[in-house]
């Protein structure tokens, strides 16, 4: 025996002397040693000690010789039991059936151990607990969980009366119990065990620790199973946060599962980047896995299930990246490693082939039908007929919905009307899903009754258990059932309502269906993380929108109050990454956040702009280990952001009640002010609505089909900038009869091929309103609700007539900033460079830049060219700037590639993005001699207290008025300049309005008149 051995068993045998003193027994001096040996897993030398103790069984009590057989026994028990784990062991590795053998051994000891105990008069509870301990464990390796269940319970009936919950051991049993109840698909019990077992482990436990990860890892299965996702989301980053803290090799193993999870639940929510950056880390962790001494990959089996598995991982990220023929040529290789069913060895190998074939089902179903459904039975004859009994209830789903996209509705109704009565009564997140196949398909049959009943069936199980379904349900009254899946359930019921109104004109329909549309909406507001959209989401919302709107338009403007909340829904939904992002930027020094949060995050946005301009500066660089390093920082540093937003979001409420409140239209009307209307466009696929949103009042219009609309957008866009004759059509096309002629202040909210037309152009210039745009109307609000005092407005004037090699000169540009600076103090910056503008432009109050830009397909590639150097957007990104304007008079500032939900990404929206409230933007390549006229009428104005919409429109019209070559007055050179943003006057009117003349004058005059004729009257 090694000499640091003896050493341990030494002290472990003085300890347990000691340890033992409140034992039932005065224990000799043998059965010590035998303890000693046991407790250091030295079972062998254990076991000769128990024998030799027994041979003076004899001379002890009737309870003590039942406490010394039950130890032999239970000595033998782990000998059995440790040798099964050489399955695990690379060096000695034993076969499965060995393994079950020695398994079945021990069971059979320790419930020796158990009967040999049963006459004691006086048991110790903690041995008792010992030998359940092991049982439970025991069956549980098995499979047999069931009895697992059973022992355990008896186990925690034993330890609760002994020890109090603040037991680390009560509450690892508690735990198992979770772990166990979890194996048996009780899922709602495995959470709650968890749960509780999670609470106890803070409470007695230093964070960050193993136990409460692994804790957090295993309740996020159980979410996933119920499918509550935003909660599996939520516990799988609180574990990998703890794992990534410790930095302990010996959690890589569990770490490894925490980024397996991750990676799917980014894949199934659409967000290929972040699933392609948590399975780079994964696989990272794998190959410094592989190469380690002591790994959690243990042998030949879990070497080769882990290579199934990173196959699984390739397939699904081709699936979700649309690659089919990458796809198909993984699933073929899948299909052909593991063996057919009769030679299957691991259930694992059941689990993927099965899996593979779904996959596959998934693949042919529009091109080759047939073939889908087949597949679809072969995963389902692995799932139920291997000796492996998987879980074939997913399978079942998902070959009823393949039946129910093929319109076999005889079939699939037969083969639902099956399968349901199966399923029902278990904690099962497939009941919902077949309930609402089964209500689409018997409304397809016209068995409308039944359809309704399996609609409200669906409904009854997304509820929470003392809900009643018979009156209104609100979204609070649901499960968690957070996922795209669920959306489209309640769509579908949505659905199933809505269409009887159109057929019967019943307004409960109506009313029904819209709850139910308005349950998606929430549903799809909890599902949304709040940053850019995937193709997934946008799908999901355009899906949901048209099903909104085509409700909003059918209701009377007596309903006001449903419109009001259809608008709030297309709010809370629409994308919110740049609302997001000027918010934080706004107001990230007033949410409570602590300095070192502030100061990481500020770290991290200079870090990442150092990052971009290499990468984007220098896009031919030869040096392949330089441009690699670039972009592996701006990932990694982009992940970082990501999680300290996750950490801020979770931890600090200032943040969350700020970033994620529900919008309310009814407070922006009634912060509206002058006349004021909104016009808010949308298109569905096929269909462009528009809100018109006064004060008072909302109204919905159908404007008409998407394709024939874009074609005229099109063409007007086309003939605006060719300087050709606008057609007149577009203004009766996009601005109803409705909208008040008088309306002095209209603000745009435009969607698609809108967000590229200045709706200037549509008026005649005498009956212009002042015109101001915005991307929603959420952040419109927010950047209205933004006041800088500070009268002073320092402006900071950059150009650069200096311009990069490749691009003409802009002779008007330093005469611009010079002649601007006549109205607003501040400095000039000519021949700015890059550096200059970093350094200066967060001092000032006001800033314009006259320089090129320049517009990239990759909106992070747009830049601004300050000489030959290019200030990119992504850099502009990351800055914080005070500025209560930026005037940004180069060209096509405004202009950019659009993003679904978020509109164009352009220069301007960067600046959006820093925390200016307010930009002035050009939607094209304006000429530089109107833009110096315009710039300079337009701050004459703004110097005049005008807000800036009017202001704008002023500096349009003065042009027009000093211009006379009609070629000149071509809106191409007066419409390109556009105001987004808050709109408020820079400065305050000096200037007495006209109706205090009035008032005065008509005062003084009643004044005199009293006075002369009064007095002559008396």
């Amino acid at each position: 025996m090694p000499e640091n051995k003896t050493l341990l068993l030494l002290y472990f045998g003085f300890m347990s002397f000691f340890g033992e003193a409140q034992d039932f027994f005065h224990k000799d001096s043998i059965t010590i040693l035998a303890d000693s040996l046991h407790n250091v897993e030295a079972y062998e030398e254990a076991l000769i000690m128990r024998k030799r103790a027994l041979e003076h069984v004899d001379n002890y009590t009737k309870d003590y010789q039942a406490y010394l057989w039950s130890k032999y026994y239970h000595t033998r028990a782990c000998i059995s039991e440790y040798r099964s784990y050489d399955y695990y062991n690379p060096k000695d590795s034993i076969s499965q059936l060995e393994r079950e053998q020695l398994l079945l051994n021990a069971i059979n000891h320790i419930e020796k151990a158990r009967v040999a105990y049963a006459p004691a008069t006086k048991k110790d509870k903690r041995y008792l607990y010992d030998l359940q301990n092991r049982i439970y464990h025991e069956k549980g390796y098995l499979g047999q969980w069931e009895d697992a269940l059973k022992e355990a319970n008896l186990g925690y009936r034993i330890l609760k009366d002994t020890l109090g919950e603040k037991d680390k051991k009560i509450v690892d049993l508690i735990y198992d119990i979770g772990y166990i109840n979890g194996k048996l698909g009780r899922y709602n019990e495995a959470a709650k065990y968890y749960q509780k077992s999670l609470e106890l482990y803070e409470k007695i436990l230093k964070s960050p620790h193993t136990d409460i990860a692994q804790a957090y890892l295993n309740i996020a299965q159980e979410y996933k199973k119920m499918g509550f996702r935003s909660n599996e989301l939520n516990a799988l980053l609180k574990a990998r946060d703890i794992w990534e803290q410790l930095q302990n090799s010996d959690d890589n193993g569990y770490l490894y599962r925490c980024y397996g999870s991750l990676f799917q639940w980014y894949l199934n929510y659409g967000d290929i980047e972040a699933a392609q950056h948590v399975l780079q880390k994964r696989q990272k962790l794998f190959k410094q896995e592989s190469t380690a001494k002591l790994s959690f990959i243990r042998n030949h089996e879990e070497e080769y299930h882990e290579n199934l598995s990173q196959s699984v991982d390739r397939i699904s990220l081709h699936l979700k990246q649309g690659d089919s023929l990458a796809s198909l040529k993984e699933i073929d290789s899948l299909l052909d490693r593991i063996p057919t069913q009769g030679k299957m060895r691991f259930k694992f190998e059941a689990e993927y082939k099965s899996w593979a074939w779904q996959e596959y089902a998934g693949l042919m179903k529009k091109e080759y039908p047939i073939k889908a459904l087949a597949a679809m039975d072969s995963a389902i004859a692995i799932a139920t007929l291997s000796r492996f009994q998987l879980d074939p209830y997913p399978f079942f789903t998902t070959k009823a919905r393949l039946l129910v996209e093929q319109e076999k509705w005889e079939e699939a109704s037969f083969f639902l009307e099956k399968l349901i009565p199966t399923i029902k009564g278990k904690e099962r997140a497939e009941l919902f899903p077949l309930y609402i196949l089964n209500g689409k398909t018997l409304q397809a049959l016209e068995h409308m009754n039944e359809a309704e009943n399996n609609f409200q069936n669906a409904l009854s199980e997304a509820c929470l258990s003392n809900v009643s379904i018979a009156g209104h349900v609100s979204y609070k009254d649901l499960k968690p059932l957070i996922s795209f899946e669920t959306v489209e359930g309640f769509m579908a019921m949505g659905d199933f309502y809505f269409g009887r109104y159109q057929k019967g004109k019943d307004n409960h329909d109506l009313k029904t269906g819209l709850e139910r549309y308005f349950l998606a909406s929430q549903l799809f507001h909890n599902l949304y993380l709040g940053d850019r959209y995937n193709k997934q989401l946008f799908k999901t919302y355009t899906s949901l929108m048209a099903r909104l709107l085509e409700c909003a338009h059918v209701l009377s403007i007596k309903e006001s109050p449903l419109i009001a909340q259809i608008v709030n829904e297309s709010e809370n939904n629409a994308s919110r990454l740049t609302w997001s992002r000027f918010m934080f930027s706004q107001h990230a020094n007033k949410m409570g956040l602590p300095k070192s949060i502030l100061e990481q995050e500020s770290d991290l946005r200079s870090q990442l702009e150092f990052y971009f301009s290499k990468r984007y500066a220098f896009p031919f660089e030869k040096d392949s280990t330089k441009t690699s390093l670039w972009e592996k920082n701006i990932d990694s540093l982009k992940w970082e952001q990501r999680k300290l937003m996750e950490t801020i979001k979770k931890d600090y409420a200032g943040y969350y009640t700020l970033l994620f409140h529900d919008f309310d239209i009814t407070s922006l009307q009634n912060e509206l002010k002058g006349n004021t209307i909104i016009l808010k466009y949308l298109y569905t696929q096929d269909e462009l609505f528009l809100f018109e949103i006064g004060k008072n009042h909302i109204i919905t219009h159908l404007l008409g089909k998407k394709p024939l609309l874009d074609t005229h957008i099109k063409t007007f866009l086309e003939a605006l900038q060719n300087r050709e004759h606008l057609p007149s059509d577009l203004q009766k096309a996009l601005l109803p009869e409705s909208i008040p002629k008088n309306v002095e202040h209209m603000v745009i909210i435009p969607d698609g091929l809108l967000s590229y037309l200045p709706f200037e152009v549509l008026f005649h210039p005498d009956q212009m309103p002042a015109i101001s745009y915005a991307p929603s109307l959420i952040l419109y609000q927010a950047q209205m609700a933004v006041k800088k005092n500070t009268p002073e407005n320092k402006m900071g004037a950059f150009s650069s007539s200096k311009t990069a090699s490749q691009l003409r000169t802009l002779p008007y540009a330093e005469k611009e900033i010079s002649q601007i600076l006549k109205y607003f103090p501040g400095d000039k910056h000519t021949h700015a460079g890059k550096e200059n503008f970093s350094k200066e432009a967060p001092n000032y109050d006001l800033l314009h830049i006259a320089t090129h830009s320049s517009v990239d397909i990759d909106p992070d590639r747009s830049a601004l060219f300050f000489g030959e150097e290019k200030l990119f957007a992504s850099e502009i990104y990351n800055k914080h700037l005070n500025a209560k304007m930026a005037v940004l008079s180069s060209c096509d500032t405004g202009s950019g590639s659009f993003e679904n939900g978020e509109g164009i990404m352009s220069l301007a929206r960067a600046f959006t993005y820093a925390g200016v409230p307010a930009t002035v933007m050009g939607l094209w390549q304006v000429d530089d001699r109107a833009t110096a006229m315009l710039m300079e009428y337009f701050y004459i104005h703004l110097k005049e207290g005008q807000t800036k919409d009017v202001a704008l429109k002023n500096a349009k019209l003065d042009y027009l008025h000093t211009i006379k070559d009609p070629l000149l007055r071509h809106p191409y050179y007066w419409a390109g300049f556009v105001v987004t943003g808050n709109t408020d006057a820079i400065t305050e009117n000096t200037a007495i309005p006209w109706w205090w003349i009035v008032t005065l004058f008509f005062l003084l005059g009643s004044l005199w008149a009293w006075k002369r004729f009064g007095n002559a009257s008396h």
